[in-house]
């Protein structure tokens, strides 16, 4: 939802978002917001970043149980299948989508923030190749589904946690490993921040950490989210601008760097926080839809979004125009995620789960890591 509501202000406020990246003059009230603490709530790369280290956790957490080295063969042979199918069909989509002239982003009246997608005249055999393998291995294969450039950190850095685990298994100090592996990520990948993120969520699952005293879970929870919804430019975040990394000519932009350190923190404190873990149980549903609501919401605001959008202008204005089109935006997707979930992604983590155990021996129980 973090990710929506980013795209949504980008698309229609922008001056809450990126006023000095999406040039023109905006309202007072959007740049106050903009200025505000409480732009964590809509800040999209804290959203990604939170998942990058949920991901690390998640695919990591079974294998520390048990040490059983089937548990990640089997997550290996099943991770490709697993995220695939819904990426594809996704990508086919917005392809189709394109090509009948539904996607409104390039419209004379549209956002000037939207226009900046769907670049390309569409091409079938480009979109099939983007989303059967060009995502999960290379930047720029997100032409027909913008949403879709996380999969080559996601799958990626799946590959590198399975790895991880396996590496560390025999090791006492595994500490040291996890810093080395970060250091190197760091200085000599592009964006090696957003794998360090799974390498942080790996180290949070390995084993027991002492817990923080509340006040200081607190405390922690406060300076993440602050970190989180740092902005270049913002006020709010002037004391952050410093707060960046070059080692060996990769450099990480303090904007990067502080959604990082704020999605590892965040985790950290939900996983310390028992009342706040199972307060956000209730969001289980949510959960569920979340990488079919993720994968179809931009495609959804590029047609019904814009379609709404530009009709109720005319008559309403443009901040009315944006939020009834911005809610038509969440409600339409959030209904299709329902969908998607159950008959793509669902049917793809069972077909992953098929494909393991035919090119795996002896499948590991407790391997259902569905994330």
């Amino acid at each position: 939802m973090m990710v929506i509501f980013s795209h949504l202000a980008l698309t229609f406020w922008p001056g809450t978002q990126a006023p000095f990246v999406i040039h023109g003059t905006y309202p007072q009230w959007e740049l106050t917001i903009f200025n505000s603490p409480l732009s964590f709530i809509y800040s999209g790369s804290l959203a990604v970043c939170i998942f990058f280290v949920m991901s690390g956790y998640v695919l990591s957490a079974s294998f520390w149980k048990t040490l059983d080295a089937r548990g990640i063969t089997d997550l290996f042979a099943r991770r490709y299948v697993r995220l695939m199918p819904p990426v594809l069909l996704s990508v086919i989509a917005g392809c189709l989508l394109l090509k009948t002239r539904m996607i409104l982003a390039h419209a004379p009246d549209a956002p000037t923030w939207i226009s900046w997608n769907y670049t390309l005249a569409p091409r079938f055999a480009d979109a099939f190749n983007d989303g059967l393998w060009r995502a999960f291995l290379f930047d720029g294969a997100n032409i027909y589904n913008p949403v879709i450039w996380t999969m080559k950190y996601e799958f990626i850095g799946s590959m590198i946690t399975f790895s991880t685990c396996l590496i560390g298994a025999n090791m006492r100090r595994r500490g040291i490993l996890y810093l080395v592996l970060s250091i190197a990520l760091l200085t000599g990948v592009h964006m090696g921040i957003y794998y360090v993120l799974f390498i942080g969520g790996i180290w949070l699952a390995d084993g027991h950490k002492k817990p923080h005293p509340p006040i200081a879970n607190f405390a922690l929870g406060v300076a993440a989210l602050w970190l989180g919804g740092y902005k270049d430019g913002s006020s709010w975040h002037v004391p952050l601008a410093w707060l960046h990394l070059s080692l060996n000519g990769n450099a990480t932009p303090a904007y990067n760097l502080c959604n990082a350190l704020g999605a590892f923190v965040i985790v950290m404190v939900v996983l310390q926080t028992e009342s706040l873990a199972k307060c956000l149980t209730m969001l289980k549903e949510l959960g569920r839809r979340s990488f079919s609501l993720y994968l179809i919401h931009f495609p959804i605001l590029a047609t019904v979004g814009l379609m709404i959008y530009r009709e109720a202008r005319q008559s309403v204005g443009d901040n009315f125009a944006g939020l009834i089109a911005s809610s038509l935006v969440i409600i339409v997707s959030y209904v299709a995620s329902g969908f998607y979930a159950t008959w793509i992604d669902d049917t793809a983590i069972k077909a992953s789960r098929r494909f393991a155990a035919l090119v795996v021996q002896n499948r590991a129980s407790g391997s259902s890591s569905d994330v």
